[in-house]
């Protein structure tokens, strides 16, 4: 869902400031540009983050991290150190979404939804990341399937989004379409924190125990 959203802001974008601010090619092409430099600081810190929220959770857990022979995994609740302290994350990442329709429809300076479009990426960013990264660690065991279903998920629900933007803009204004965004992302984006912290360690036991019994 987060990448899907992603796509549909961006495919939005040239429409936008040509429709609303009367940009050219050029300022169009450059109104993506704080959104670039956005998620490339994000990774750098996110990164860092992650590795900081891994070992506190370890910590806590009475868990010795071994960066030489590597972790086991099963043992440890990986979806709690993946997915912890992303709260804020999610109130500011969608309230920026929910605004951006807002400021264009009301025609504020370009600078509020470009910041808005910065500030989108950046903490789309964290949870792009952190999801992906537990994705991989759930199913380290043959991570390069779990990221090609992932990959087939995302990308086809970037071709559903992206299709139906335009009618659906049309039909219920710029303003409601991205507060529609934000109320199904941040739907999505707040069920799966929720669902995984509490229930994730078990359920990735249970199956661990099942594929041992199928063996």
């Amino acid at each position: 869902l987060n990448y899907a959203v992603w796509n549909c802001v961006l495919a939005s974008i040239p429409s936008i400031y040509k429709d609303v601010y009367g940009w050219n090619e050029l300022y169009i092409g450059m109104a993506y540009m704080p959104s670039a430099a956005s998620i490339i600081v994000a990774g750098i810190l996110n990164g860092k983050w992650m590795d900081h929220k891994y070992k506190k959770t370890a910590k806590a857990a009475g868990f010795t991290v071994d960066k030489v022979a590597g972790d086991d995994l099963d043992k440890f609740d990986i979806e709690k150190a993946r997915l912890r302290d992303l709260g804020i994350v999610w109130v500011i990442y969608n309230g920026a979404m929910a605004s951006l329709g807002w400021v264009f429809d009301r025609r504020v300076h370009p600078a509020a939804p470009l910041v808005l479009q910065a500030m989108v990426g950046f903490f789309g960013t964290f949870f792009f990341f952190c999801f992906n990264t537990l994705l991989v660690d759930v199913h380290h065991d043959r991570p390069s399937t779990a990221a090609a279903a992932a990959t087939m998920m995302r990308c086809g629900l970037s071709a559903v989004g992206v299709a139906i933007l335009d009618p659906l803009v049309r039909a219920i204004g710029r303003s409601w379409y991205f507060f529609l965004l934000a109320c199904i992302v941040g739907g999505g984006q707040g069920l799966g924190i929720l669902v995984l912290q509490r229930w994730g360690w078990q359920w990735r036991k249970a199956r661990r125990a099942q594929e041992a019994h199928g063996r």
